[in-house]
């Protein structure tokens, strides 16, 4: 028992990035893995650091469900809520506040939202710097910071955040 090496714990985020046979890496944001996205070499390290922040989360999600009596059921509702989008119709809104409290509906959003809204995030810092949004950054003399803002307008868990931080630390050094 004391050389028994502990159980690897189970990738929350599994197949949502994939390497490739020829090396490509494409990466799912949708609940069946059906819209296949392609990324560059650096495109999949932001993603693999975005997984090392959203993956702890996402556990801690997944083990509050399996704590509940009806885990797997509290799981699959969300799922169901996920993918009905039950207020959409009635009242124009994708989930209301009850919906976002849900157990299931809370892993399943952070699953899929987390990858989403950090690419989202990052083509957003991509179109700026491209557009020359960044030029003050960039322009400042060395030892010295232009500051900039910016708001995070999602619904949460704040993942374009994790975006920002790391198209910074890549192109705003």
């Amino acid at each position: 028992e004391l050389n028994r090496m502990a159980e690897p714990e189970p990738d929350p985020f599994a197949g949502a990035v994939q390497v490739q046979g020829d090396g490509t890496v494409v990466y799912f944001q949708d609940r069946r893995k059906m819209w296949q996205y392609q990324t560059t070499a650096l495109g999949h390290a932001m993603l693999l650091r975005l997984l090392a922040v959203a993956s702890p989360l996402l556990r801690k999600a997944l083990t509050a469900l399996a704590d509940e009596r009806d885990g797997a059921e509290l799981r699959r509702e969300g799922e169901r809520i996920y993918a009905q989008k039950p207020n959409m119709r009635a009242g124009g809104i994708t989930w209301s506040q009850d919906n976002y409290a849900h157990l299931g509906l809370q892993a399943e959003y952070m699953r899929l939202k987390s990858i989403q809204r950090f690419t989202e995030g990052t083509a957003a810092m991509e179109r700026a710097f491209n557009a020359g949004g960044f030029r003050p950054q960039l322009d400042a003399p060395p030892g010295s910071k232009a500051p900039f803002r910016v708001a995070s307008l999602g619904g949460g868990p704040g993942f374009e955040l994790v975006a920002v931080r790391e198209f910074c630390a890549t192109h705003l050094p």
